[in-house]
């Protein structure tokens, strides 16, 4: 579930309306932006309607690209009203509003503390401890390359060692 509400390039909580259609009861993706567009004023007073274009399903043999809005907390707010209510609707709903609510305290925690002091040295300490580890990765990238390693490939140590890292320290 968590996976549903994300983070725009703002840092706002936002939902993409293509990955809960079905749970609305939609059959279609159309149906529910048919709901959103016959209220365009209305979401549009709720904030910025932002239509997003999506990448074709993995496997898909193209065609034309599936459009899908980014609703906020606001706009989210809005489109439960108006859209169908089943049981299984009502209980997507419940789930997505706690987790807007979810993301919202976090993010007040995150910005709480950017002012606790003792969360800048801890900040710093991490910031010193990753370049060095990030100096130690250049140094096994220029032996991989002198090993005869591709330029493409050893250009992605950087990502996969940080992200085996990350995984395995519980940090993903």
């Amino acid at each position: 579930m968590n996976d549903l509400v994300e983070l725009n390039n703002k840092n706002e909580p936002v939902i993409k309306t293509f990955d809960i259609f079905s749970g609305f009861g939609y059959k279609t993706h159309s149906d529910l932006k048919r709901v959103i567009t016959r209220n365009k004023e209305k979401f549009e007073r709720q904030g910025l309607l932002v239509l997003q274009s999506l990448k074709p399903v993995k496997g898909s043999k193209g065609g034309r690209p599936e459009e899908s809005f980014m609703l906020t907390e606001r706009q989210f707010t809005l489109l439960v009203m108006l859209a169908k209510n089943n049981k299984e609707s009502i209980d997507l709903k419940e789930k997505i509003v706690n987790e807007f609510f979810r993301m919202k305290s976090e993010l007040m925690r995150i910005a709480s503390n950017q002012t606790n002091e003792q969360w800048i040295e801890q900040r710093q300490s991490g910031k010193q401890s990753r370049r060095i580890e990030t100096d130690v990765i250049k140094e096994f990238i220029n032996y991989a390359k002198s090993q005869g390693g591709s330029d493409k490939g050893c250009d992605m140590y950087y990502s996969n060692i940080s992200k085996m890292e990350n995984k395995h320290l519980f940090f993903v």
